[in-house]
């Protein structure tokens, strides 16, 4: 291939990624050149290019030309189709500088700089330093155009100026929440409090779009909120910046702290801001895999928003004071719920069991064990603990006896034996105990798939987004569009859940939006973490099964028996409707803040 052939397919795959651009005039809440303070609050702007040639972009200083581009690229479009959720790909920066720029592309391995990187293309000097005086802009990794660091010294000059931006931004707020503590409590009570939902981009889709049920469902009924969103690849908000921006009164996130006021593991800086309330939604997650010492760490005005019961929480640690119970993760009832199909998504869709949800095949196993353990193990580490988890997985079913084993005792034994094997620590520890958790229900919904296809006499169907090729199994793929997931649910007569923590989530109460009835692994009483019985009796859009021998057993009998499975699955249809949409769950949230309330300021008395 001659160089003007290989650079033309590197610079193909260059333009294959997200670009961003930001002049000068749109800083915000501080910037050098434009004399603005953080006193105007100013809102945050970035603008998306889309997927233009790169060599165009470097080349181009018309702002005209810009902003063309600019307005046919929707906000964030780009051309990454690829995301990895929840990985943050570190941003690349060009500045304007055509023979460096085409000889650092010549010299390098682009499809490695392509999957570290994310592409922002910005032109000219002055664009580069106006762009970089926004308090939330993470600084460059590379900087093409500057060798003699001159670039470098004003970057520095302006990340000292930025500093002081913050702890001015943080003397502000920490005399504003000193002094208002009673105006926020009466704000809560009265139903106007300003609420920040933090929400990050790359959070998973279904995260995301729970941000915006939360925020429609609450300004329903009168609250202020706002969702705080760090606008893309290229930037790292600080919450300090957003609650300068809104000063709320409560800060809510959804599953990303298990360790007190953090987000995904980093602080977020509130932690002399006592007044201020702080919701942590912690969804599915058991309490057995979050930090142990999250429990003590809970402020007078920390809140855990949990799906499990209150004896389970007590006997993590986790005072009925801090924790806010029925933290179900809710269907969007507005898509999900009885519709009409026609006749060829009756064909398409119509199952007898439908298991909904990813299970991992042996390729991603592999891959998540790696990726969770790699930043703390090290490769004969990490074998030594597949060894273990190996272990695990032989123990989950017992076949003299056709029951299933999963309960806790098994985790924290698997958990201390791998602590004790690497020598690691209580950090470490959690994380194996982690992995093995999701490996273990995992590696369950896939030994009863199996067990269900070995029958030979159902038709069974799974949505998910890998495919785990078993005989007498059809794949549905992923169903992204929630309207076609819907009837997808609707047609099926039986959806099967498997999840060893938490048999209660947003899977189930979609199927019974759907009219659907559930079948749901329940653990034996004596170890139950099985939390659904909070909401649903049996036989109230659900039925039970404890080993292989109920699971078959209750398939045949509810497919056989029409009117009885029409019976069940009304009564659970009519019992989400009244009590599990978004609208019902959240207003249940903020009734039950306002009494614990009453609890936490009789404790300080």
């Amino acid at each position: 291939m001659t160089n003007e052939l290989c650079l033309d397919e590197k610079f193909c795959q260059l333009s294959e990624k997200e670009m961003f651009f930001s002049p000068l005039e749109k800083g915000a809440y501080f910037n050098r050149q434009s004399g603005k303070t953080i006193g105007e609050k100013q809102q945050y702007r970035t603008d998306a290019i889309g997927t233009q040639s790169v060599v165009l972009l470097v080349n181009e200083q018309n702002p005209e030309t810009i902003a063309g581009l600019e307005q046919k690229s929707d906000l964030y479009g780009g051309g990454l189709s690829h995301k990895i959720e929840g990985m943050v790909r570190r941003p690349f920066y060009l500045y304007y500088d055509e023979e460096q720029f085409i000889k650092f592309v010549q010299d390098n391995d682009i499809s490695l700089i392509c999957e570290k990187y994310r592409i922002v293309v910005l032109v000219g000097m002055e664009y580069l330093k106006g762009f970089f005086c926004q308090l939330d802009t993470i600084y460059p990794d590379i900087i093409l155009g500057d060798e003699d660091g001159r670039i470098l010294g004003e970057l520095a000059e302006i990340a000292a100026e930025r500093n002081k931006a913050f702890q001015e931004i943080k003397r502000e707020l920490s005399a504003y929440y000193q002094i208002n503590g009673e105006k926020i409590k009466q704000r809560i009570m009265d139903g106007s409090a300003r609420i920040c939902i933090l929400k990050n981009y790359f959070e998973p889709k279904k995260f995301k779009e729970l941000c915006y049920q939360l925020k429609i469902s609450l300004e329903k009924i009168g609250y202020n909120v706002q969702i705080c969103d760090e606008r893309g690849p290229i930037f790292w908000t600080q919450e300090l910046v957003n609650l300068h921006r809104y000063m709320p009164d409560i800060v809510f996130q959804i599953n990303k702290a298990r360790d007190g006021r953090t987000y995904q593991g980093e602080s977020l800086r509130l932690e002399n801001l006592d007044n201020l309330v702080y919701i942590n939604w912690v969804q599915d997650l058991h309490p057995a895999i979050l930090n142990k010492e999250y429990a003590g760490s809970l402020k007078r005005r920390d809140f855990i928003f949990s799906l499990f019961d209150r004896n389970i929480m007590q006997e993590y640690g986790y005072g009925d004071e801090n924790v806010i119970y029925r933290g179900i993760m809710p269907a969007d009832s507005a898509n999900f719920r009885v519709r009409s199909v026609t006749e060829e998504e009756h064909r398409r869709f119509d199952y007898d069991l439908c298991f909904l949800g990813t299970i991992f095949d042996e390729r991603f196993a592999v891959n998540y064990i790696y990726r969770e353990l790699m930043p703390f193990l090290m490769d004969e580490q990490i074998e030594k603990v597949c060894d273990i988890l190996f272990d695990v997985l032989t123990k989950i079913y017992d076949s003299n006896t056709q029951r299933y084993h999963s309960g806790l005792d098994i985790l924290r034994e698997s958990a201390d034996r791998a602590q004790k094997e690497l020598g690691c620590d209580d950090t470490v520890r959690l994380y194996v105990y982690r992995l093995f958790s999701v490996i273990r229900y995992n590696s369950m919904r896939k030994l009863i798939l199996k067990q269900l296809a070995g029958q030979k006499r159902y038709r069974i169907i799974l949505y998910g987004e890998h495919d785990v090729n078993i005989e007498g199994v059809d794949f549905g793929g992923f169903i992204s569009d929630r309207v076609e997931l819907s009837k997808a649910l609707q047609c099926c007569k039986i959806l099967i859940q498997i999840n060893s923590d938490a048999t209660m989530n947003q899977r189930v109460v979609e199927g019974l939006l759907s009219h659907t009835m559930a079948l749901v692994y329940k653990m034996d009483a004596e170890d139950d973490m099985s939390n659904i019985a909070q909401y649903l009796d049996e036989n109230e859009g659900i039925c039970y099964f404890r080993n292989k021998y109920e699971l078959i057993c209750k398939c045949d009998l509810l497919l056989n028996d029409e009117d009885l499975r029409e019976e069940i699955t009304e009564a659970g249809y009519q019992k989400a409707v009244d009590t599990l949409t978004s609208d019902n769950i959240f207003h249940c949230l903020m009734e039950d803040l306002k009494k614990k309330f009453e609890i936490t300021d009789r404790k300080v008395e």
